[in-house]
């Protein structure tokens, strides 16, 4: 069995399960986000797990099977498809798999909770109708929510400790089977065309020094210059990445955590100004928010792009030269290793608060302390950060933590 099997049996679900549900309801247009292959037998079970382990990653995992989600989606006549579940045998399933379906669902519970064709499934964790008929293979599904959503929510709250949090960054930012260290320096060569010594050549404390050579030479005063020497900053791309692919650190463990307190404030528009290279972005993409990434730098900005889609992660983004940020519309921001690198961190600050609804939080990191091998750090004075709390914000982390904090828009 090779991929392409997989996928003629996950097209013939989706599309007989489209069928399905066009016969019986009106939901026409509702798009596909997850497909369950039921197996026949133990061996073919074992066929198609071992094949799809190539195309995808596992996300969860239950008795009955696990569901993986694809490194690739699969385009279906139902739209892109990423999260699939191969399903152990059982002989009461006489079926060939099911595909579950985006839509309003307590419409649609009202309209066909009581219709023969129809049964109403209460889990754990969610409650849905399932369709099916027995002129058909296939069942339709539809949940009051999404399966990505409490699939995602149950995987980011699950990382408890530092390690299972610092897993759950690499996983995220891994692109195929690569590690992560192998994921960043790829997208580094096949974007910047440079060969792989190249590269190496300008990551970690190698790249940290060329970035500080280029600063003095340059020596920026004013906003409007350390704008421009951030816009075409292309050395950033590789001296970040180095920086986002070490094993444990603190800073992304902290990220981390603040995903996770967004998860459980039920959060859903997030906002990472001086996004980078998007790291922050694709964590955010890939555990279901709906991701707006922000920067000055035009070079940051393009790259992210680039990098996101490669990802298939959806997201926004603003290039801050040319655009303002919307008013009140995120409720769950960071700005990590930022502000530091501002004129005026306060006014900064307030930009972003401005782009916060009520009761929305805000996550910074403040290393507002001099440091000779990075000279575009240009605020060392770390009571600037009690200003932060002038402008419509109250610190609700440790205020003993001079590093990271957490503010919250009042």
């Amino acid at each position: 069995m090779i991929t392409e099997d997989i996928e003629k049996i996950i097209h013939h679900i989706v599309s007989q399960s489209t069928i399905l549900k066009n016969k019986y309801t009106n939901e026409t247009n509702a798009r596909v986000e997850f497909c369950d292959i039921f197996c026949d037998e133990d061996t073919e079970y074992l066929q198609l797990t071992e094949v799809i382990k190539k195309m995808g990653k596992i996300v969860y995992a239950v008795p009955t099977g696990k569901i993986y989600s694809l490194y690739k989606p699969i385009d279906t006549v139902a739209g892109k498809l990423r999260l699939v579940k191969i399903r152990k045998p059982d002989v009461k399933l006489r079926f060939r798999g099911d595909a579950d379906f985006n839509t309003d669902y307590p419409k649609l519970k009202r309209q066909y909770q009581n219709h023969p064709n129809f049964e109403l499934i209460i889990r754990e964790r969610f409650e849905m109708l399932r369709l099916s008929d027995p002129d058909f293979d296939v069942m339709t599904c539809f949940s009051n929510i999404p399966v990505k959503k409490w699939l995602f929510r149950d995987r980011a709250l699950s990382a408890k400790n530092d390690y299972q949090k610092w897993l759950l960054w690499d996983e995220s930012l891994r692109n195929g089977r690569a590690s992560l260290r192998e994921t960043l320096i790829r997208e580094n060569m096949d974007y910047l065309r440079w060969q792989r010594e190249k590269v190496l050549a300008y990551w970690g404390e190698k790249g940290t020094q060329k970035i500080k050579e280029k600063w003095e030479r340059e020596n920026p005063r004013t906003e409007q210059e350390i704008a421009h020497y951030y816009d075409t900053l292309e050395l950033y791309i590789p001296e970040l990445s180095s920086w986002h692919a070490m094993e444990k650190n603190i800073d992304f463990i902290k990220i981390v955590e603040f995903l996770q307190f967004a998860v459980k404030e039920n959060l859903t528009q997030y906002l990472d100004f001086g996004a980078g290279i998007g790291s922050n972005g694709l964590l955010f993409s890939r555990n279901d928010f709906n991701v707006t990434l922000a920067d000055i730098s035009g070079a940051m900005i393009n790259y992210a792009k680039w990098r996101l889609k490669r990802h298939g992660a959806p997201a926004r983004f603003i290039d801050l030269k040319i655009q303002g940020l919307p008013f009140e519309y995120f409720d769950c921001a960071t700005a990590i290793e930022v502000l530091e690198h501002a004129v005026d961190p306060v006014a900064l600050m307030k930009k972003i608060t401005d782009s916060l609804k009520r009761g929305g939080y805000v996550f910074v990191t403040t290393p507002f302390y001099h440091d000779p091998e990075r000279p575009q750090h240009i605020v060392n004075d770390i009571s600037i950060a009690r200003e932060f709390e002038k402008i419509g914000l109250r610190l609700i982390s440790d205020k003993n933590d001079d590093l990271y904090r957490v503010y919250k828009k009042i």
